[in-house]
């Protein structure tokens, strides 16, 4: 019997994001990353339309270098919410839940809430680590991303851009 005790963090971002929530949430797809994302990888698993839909499964490295299983666990375009979990099998678990809600005239509020929990030691020591220096950087980089391709309609390049990458 293992004296092993999880530990668990959340962690919310929001930002005001220059476009409507119908034009940002079919963004919120791993295929659809890859124009917006610089240095998005992805390798899908399962999709019967070949963009993100209820219980599709990819994986992917990024942004932490670890290739990691996700799922998507909810997917309701109509009301502009994804879930996805994603698992790191001798680390972690990742619940990240995504919503977007309109904010006002051509601006909508995107909101980040990701769960970990530390699967291993090794994941308790990432959670750590993670909370500490990794997660804000990363998420003003994905932040600016949305927006500058919203805007725009380019990707935004991570030189141009703090906290993406690796």
């Amino acid at each position: 019997m293992s004296n092993f005790q999880a530990k668990r963090t959340i962690k919310e971002s929001v930002h005001r994001i220059s476009a409507s929530a119908a034009e940002i949430f079919p963004l919120l797809c791993p295929v659809r990353e890859y124009d917006w994302i610089d240095g998005w990888t992805c390798r899908m698993i399962y999709s019967d339309t070949g963009v993100a839909e209820n219980n599709g499964i990819f994986t992917t490295a990024f942004p932490r270098g670890v290739e990691e299983v996700w799922v998507v666990s909810r997917y309701e375009p109509e009301q502009y919410a994804i879930q996805f979990v994603a698992v790191s099998p001798d680390s972690h678990v990742m619940k990240l839940d995504i919503k977007v809600e309109e904010s006002g005239e051509d601006s909508s509020d995107v909101r980040f809430t990701n769960t970990f929990t530390g699967l291993t030691d090794k994941g308790n020591a990432f959670l750590e680590q993670y909370e500490a220096k990794a997660h804000e950087p990363l998420m003003s980089g994905v932040f600016a991303s949305l927006e500058h391709y919203c805007r725009t309609g380019k990707m935004l390049m991570k030189e141009s851009v703090h906290g993406i990458g690796h």
